[in-house]
């Protein structure tokens, strides 16, 4: 009894966050184009050169993911990710690890350093943000948005969105504590600056630096509060230019110029960035793996706290997310290749976690169903090869126990029982979250509501691939399913929408 009156919340929110980051570390993906080209990024910023020609000696580290000019060959990445892994790569080095041969053992423990340690500090900072504004849901929207969405795959592998995203998240809580408390030109500068480390990382980063430009100069005086995020911006971003500099003599061209799949013509439009399309927007949004389930929480969730003046939370996330997401809808590639979903929206994703909160509050059946069904196929996925789930054939693996490795490889274990401690993780942050989580009395409808939603989703989602395929007519459909799904589920709550809250703190922002 005593152990279980020391389960606090704030000792259940770090358990829940503890078992999925060791869930991450737990599996061990293969090491595909992407991760090498950014391992290989890695190398050569550690014997410090900015090409990876060395890496094209040893077969087991070629990557697809290369450009070239005057004879040499550049990761089409950009430097941040690869310049953080550089310190571990020494480490590593250093221990003895085979840095030359098939990557896939030294990846995951460069890994270990610049995404499950990224993501863990992602969630706690979700976490601690909510609770100052939906205060009780904290943990919930910690997980939902950790073990719910792209975070989760993309957790597990040698990306870069994962540290991108908390640089970004990083900014936008420097700039809320400052418009929050004591005016303070230095938090602004901090935030820019990562903001500006952010664009390092990942070139998207620019949008979020943007957005929250705005959100600073919005506030008084204007023209220093300004020029305060902005010198940070610049001076965080610079790395990329002198990185460009050193590398093409020219500051303004990026490694990703001119980046094609081999045997194909170079990307259209400006880094393979068009003109959106529908057949991409519901790709992005309705396929398995897409943001539909957090999409439509945080619609609704930023309704509920512009209702309660929280106007900065509610919009913040809205104009992000249909930033990411019609970018995406505009690339060639919306999922970036072999994905389990639209990964470059992933930036975008950590700043639905307060609208995720107040709808966790006000509808939580609705909230825990759709999170469910979003959750049931990232963990499927994950542990069945974050980057095979492209094929569509995420179930087959599961149901045929075909698996991706786990950590107990390295000591000669490949049955595949081995998932097993995952699945217990994945289990203990999710009791962890649900009792770490105060929900207040649960009504009838919010019971019919959890399987509704879950079942509605799953069946879109699940179609959507067949559906596309049809083209236009195909389309029409799967909105026209989802429009019916909506209209059921909200059915449900027929006694009209709580406007406010009572878990959201009011603010007059």
């Amino acid at each position: 009894m005593r152990l279980f009156e020391r389960l606090t919340p704030h000792r259940l929110a770090f358990i829940s966050i503890l078992a999925l980051a060791f869930a991450c570390a737990y599996v061990v993906q293969p090491a595909w184009d992407n991760e090498r080209a950014h391992y290989d990024l890695t190398r050569a910023l550690a014997q410090g050169t900015p090409t990876i020609d060395k890496s094209f000696r040893h077969p087991p580290l070629r990557t697809i993911d290369v450009t070239r000019r005057d004879g040499h060959a550049y990761a089409a990445k950009m430097p941040g990710f690869a310049a953080a892994n550089v310190p571990a790569y020494v480490v590593a080095r250093a221990a003895g690890a085979n840095t030359t041969g098939a990557p896939r053992g030294v990846v995951w423990g460069l890994h270990l350093w610049s995404v499950v340690l990224p993501a863990a500090l992602l969630l706690l900072l979700i976490r601690r943000r909510v609770d100052q504004i939906v205060p009780g849901f904290g943990t919930a929207a910690a997980f939902a948005l950790g073990g719910a969405t792209l975070i989760l795959p993309f957790s597990t592998v040698f990306f870069s969105h994962v540290l991108s995203a908390l640089l970004g998240f990083g900014a936008y809580l420097l700039v809320s504590r400052e418009r929050e408390s004591t005016p303070s030109r230095r938090l602004l500068f901090l935030a820019g600056l990562l903001g500006g480390l952010g664009c390092v990382v990942e070139y998207s980063l620019a949008i979020v630096a943007a957005v929250l430009g705005v959100i600073v100069v919005l506030g008084r005086p204007r023209l220093q509060r300004g020029i305060a995020y902005a010198a940070g911006v610049v001076l965080g971003a610079l790395p990329t230019f002198a990185f460009n500099l050193w590398a093409f003599r020219n500051p303004f061209h990026f490694a990703y110029q001119g980046w094609h799949a081999p045997g194909e013509k170079p990307l259209p439009g400006i880094l393979g960035v068009t003109l959106p399309t529908a057949h991409n927007l519901i790709k992005v949004v309705f396929y398995p793996g897409g943001i539909g389930p957090v999409l439509a929480l945080g619609i609704l969730g930023a309704v509920l706290l512009w209702h309660t003046g929280r106007r900065v939370e509610a919009a913040l996330p809205m104009v992000l997310i249909a930033c990411f997401t019609i970018s995406d809808a505009a690339s060639s590639t919306p999922f970036g290749g072999v994905s389990p979903g639209p990964r470059y929206v992933i930036p975008a994703l950590p700043f639905l976690a307060v609208p995720l909160a107040a709808v966790f509050s006000a509808f939580p059946g609705l909230a825990i169903g759709l999170v469910c069904a979003g959750g049931v196929y990232m963990v499927a996925a994950t542990m069945t090869g974050a980057l095979e789930a492209w094929d569509g054939l995420v179930w087959h693996r599961v149901t045929s126990g075909d698996y991706v490795d786990t950590i107990l490889r390295f000591v000669g274990i490949h049955s595949a029982a081995a998932i097993i401690p995952y699945m217990l993780a994945v289990a203990v942050a999710v009791a962890a979250a649900v009792a770490a989580t105060s929900w207040g009395h649960v009504r009838v409808r919010d019971i019919v509501a959890a399987p509704v939603a879950f079942a509605a989703w799953l069946l879109v989602a699940t179609h959507t691939p067949g559906l596309l395929a049809r083209g236009v007519a195909g389309e029409a459909a799967v909105v026209g399913a989802a429009a019916v799904a909506v209209a059921i589920v909200m059915g449900i709550y027929k006694d009209g929408i709580p406007l406010r809250p009572r878990s959201v703190r009011s603010s007059a922002s």
